[in-house]
């Protein structure tokens, strides 16, 4: 999960929490003021808890914490999947929309030998993108550049909207990998801004 998509989650959730104490709040307060108006009208405490079904106190925080609860989880999703201009969210995020390319899967294998990794990648603009090209820098113990090797993302050109897959197996400078760094050039061996989450 990339440090954008946590950023996001993280914004929802401080959101949503918020939000379900201020509802939580508002209708223990509005309970709290019914309760206070029928006690003024009458004296009668038995005639308290018929004209008011949330007499009860446990009823109240019961109702109180559910109703908080389920609007809360839809502020939420308005918050994550709404498209609220000046939002940064799923729908919204500026760099989503200007990056070319998007991660939607990555499996690795560590080996004796070295590793294997193979991946999906999807074209997220509006033309077809010729030569994309998947360059994987191997990364030593001290974080120093062991290696760097380049696959060729299929199928070629990867059309607009649609997916495209790479694989590679490296066996070469296996007691010293620390790790890879993953990146993705064009048919110039330019460098392309690439994401990682959800398709588009």
């Amino acid at each position: 999960m990339n440090l954008e998509l946590l950023d996001i989650l993280d914004s929802a959730f401080k959101f949503s929490l918020w939000f379900f104490l201020g509802v939580l709040l508002l209708f223990l307060l509005i309970s709290r003021a019914r309760l206070v108006r029928h006690a003024i009208k009458t004296e009668d405490s038995s005639r308290v808890e018929k004209l008011n079904p949330a007499f009860s106190q446990p009823r109240i925080v019961y109702r109180s914490v559910v109703t908080a609860l389920v609007l809360s989880f839809l502020a939420a999703g308005i918050y994550l999947f709404g498209p609220v201009p000046g939002l940064d969210n799923m729908v919204n995020n500026r760099n989503w929309q200007l990056t070319p390319l998007r991660v939607t899967a990555i499996s690795w294998d560590r080996l004796y030998e070295g590793f294997t990794l193979e991946g999906e990648v999807w074209n997220q603009t509006d033309e077809d993108l010729e030569g994309v090209t998947a360059v994987i820098s191997v990364v030593g113990s001290y974080d120093e550049l062991l290696d760097s090797l380049e696959v060729q993302v299929k199928p070629a050109p990867l059309y607009s909207g649609e997916p495209g897959t790479f694989q590679v197996r490296y066996e070469k400078n296996s007691p010293f990998i620390k790790g890879y760094r993953l990146g993705f050039s064009d048919i110039e061996g330019k460098p392309l801004l690439h994401t990682s989450g959800f398709d588009k």
